[in-house]
Order: structure tokens, then C-alpha cells, then sequence
């Protein structure tokens, strides 16, 4: 199944750096045939992990800071991920004070007011004690996980690779495995002591959402094992009351009782009981339901 992220995630391997510097191991990785791109980051976007900051426009109180997602990166990482640049200046078009240019996405600009998001890029803001300059605007691009009902959140990009904890490369469609070789080969130069950890990115994102439906799959049948043995134990109870009624049951037939009232007369104590568990049962499962579809589907 396909999922639309706002970045590409093909032919992107990612890399765990493992404490190593990034600088080094993209060093190591550059002269390697089939790598078209090398990035990094901090963490990787639609796995739901990232840091936070408060932005503020200068002169602004305290309590009008907004949160937004706070990702370190490279200034190539928009490129290996194919991320557009919507206005402004890209961060490796900058070759002084990266760390004080920022990317923001058109989220960003939307909860700061801007109706056209292009404005932004100029405006200074402040956070965590610095002051930050939008270099450019980006599209906006899934960073929580895709089930999650916060797809689209604020995100502020800046290059600060002494942050990145993940190195990603983009390869070339043929030879997959030839590169996967020589980066492991590389990466015992640089770290023989850890083990070359790497992902496909396509296939981790996957992987993210196959393990929901798992989940609900497990539920499911879990559910169905209850209800099964629910039904068994109540069918076994009707069987046991109906045999302890068999006289009373055969004196009303001889009275002139009908089936209905006969059936009705067997069943009133097991409705009242079912009665009184769909009144518990109904409201728990609308609230959880709508919990569910609320923060956890998209």
C-alpha cells in the first residue's frame, strides 16, 4: 500500500551514525559508486520522534510562542528527500551563519498568521535565546507518524550537524546491494566496533504501519475468541435453564401457552441481562471508537 509523505523515500537508505561524527562517515561514504546524494538528520520524518522549540516573533510575549518541530539537518537534506522549495533560499546556498537560517514549512506560516506563505521568508524569530532568519519556505511534508491525526505539523529546518544521529543516502534504482556492500565496507573503516546498522526508507515507513494494522488485527481476533466463548457460555446456560423448566414448560402448553409467550418467558431474564450490558457496552464503544479515530487514524 502507498502512502503520500510530501517527500521521496525511494532509493533512500538510512543510516544510523551510532554516535559516530557526520562529517566523517559522509567523508567515507562520498567517494562511493551509485550514491547520488548524501544528507543527515536528527531524526527521520514519519517516524514520529523529533524535538521541540518555542517560536516567537521579535517584541511578542512568552505565552504567544508556538511550538514547532525543531529538525537538525544538513543543507542537503531537502534534495535527497526531494522536498520543494516553495521561496527563498535553500540552507547550501548559505555559506556563513547556517545555524542561524532556518527552512519552515507552509504549516508554519499558516499558524503564524501569514496568508500567504511566501511572506515569511525574511522575518526573524526568536527561540530558545537565538534569533533565527527565514531562509526559505518548504512544502509541507508528513512528520508524525501517518495514523496519527497530526500529519501536517510546524517544523523549522536548520543545519546543525553536530545534532544529526542518522546519515542518509540516496542511491542509484540499479546495483542496490553492490552499494549496501561497499557502505558496509566503508563503515568498518571508520567504526569496526558497531555493527553497520542501515534501513531502506521506504521499507521502514512500511513497516511503521504494517505494525498497526497488526495490532488491529490482534484486537480483532482477540475479540473474537471472547465473544465466541461469551456466546458458548451463554448458550450453555440457556440449554441448562430451559431443562430445569421442562415440566413448566409442558403444564403452560397443555394451558394453552404459545410459543411466543413460552419463548419470551424463557428469554426475559437473559434480555434484561443483555439489556443491561448494552447500556455499559454501547457508550465504552462509541468513546473508544471516536478516541481511536480521533488520535490514532488518519
Amino acid at each position: 500500500m502507498d502512502y503520500e509523505y510530501g517527500f521521496d523515500a525511494h532509493n533512500v537508505v538510512n543510516i544510523n551514525l551510532q554516535s559516530n561524527d557526520y562529517e566523517v562517515v559522509k567523508n567515507t561514504f562520498s567517494g562511493i559508486t551509485g550514491i547520488t546524494e548524501i544528507s543527515g538528520s536528527a531524526y527521520l520524518p514519519g517516524s514520529g520522534r523529533n524535538d521541540g522549540i518555542y517560536l516567537k516573533e521579535p517584541g511578542t510575549e512568552e505565552a504567544e510562542a508556538k511550538e514547532v518541530i525543531d529538525l537538525s539537518i544538513d543543507e542537503h537534506f531537502i534534495h535527497v528527500l526531494g522536498i520543494d522549495l516553495l521561496a527563498g533560499r535553500d540552507l547550501s546556498t548559505l555559506s556563513v551563519g547556517g545555524n542561524s537560517f532556518i527552512l519552515v514549512n507552509e504549516e508554519l506560516a499558516r499558524i503564524f498568521g501569514y496568508d500567504n506563505p511566501a511572506d515569511i521568508v525574511g522575518q526573524s524569530f526568536e527561540g530558545n535565546d537565538q534569533t533565527f532568519q527565514v531562509a526559505g519556505l518548504v512544502e509541507n511534508f508528513t512528520f508524525s507518524l501517518l495514523f496519527s491525526r497530526q500529519i501536517t505539523r510546524p517544523v523549522v529546518l536548520r543545519n546543525d550537524p553536530a545534532k544529526l544521529k542518522f546519515i542518509t543516502v540516496k542511491i542509484a534504482a540499479t546495483d542496490q546491494q553492490k552499494v549496501i556492500a561497499q557502505l558496509e565496507e566503508k563503515w568498518k573503516t571508520v567504526d569496526p566496533l558497531h555493527p553497520f546498522q542501515y534501513e531502506f526508507f521506504d521499507d521502514k515507513l512500511a513497516n511503521y504501519h504494517q505494525g498497526i494494522f497488526d495490532l488491529v488485527a490482534i484486537i480483532g481476533f482477540f475479540a473474537f475468541l471472547v465473544i465466541s466463548i461469551a456466546c458458548l457460555g451463554l448458550l450453555g446456560i440457556v440449554i441448562y435453564t430451559t431443562e430445569r423448566r421442562t415440566k413448566e414448560i409442558g403444564i403452560r402448553k397443555v394451558l394453552g401457552a404459545g410459543h411466543r409467550h413460552l419463548t419470551y418467558l424463557l428469554s426475559r431474564e437473559f434480555l434484561i441481562l443483555l439489556g443491561i450490558a448494552i447500556c455499559i457496552a454501547a457508550p465504552l464503544s462509541y468513546f473508544f471508537n471516536r478516541f481511536w479515530l480521533n488520535f490514532l487514524v488518519v
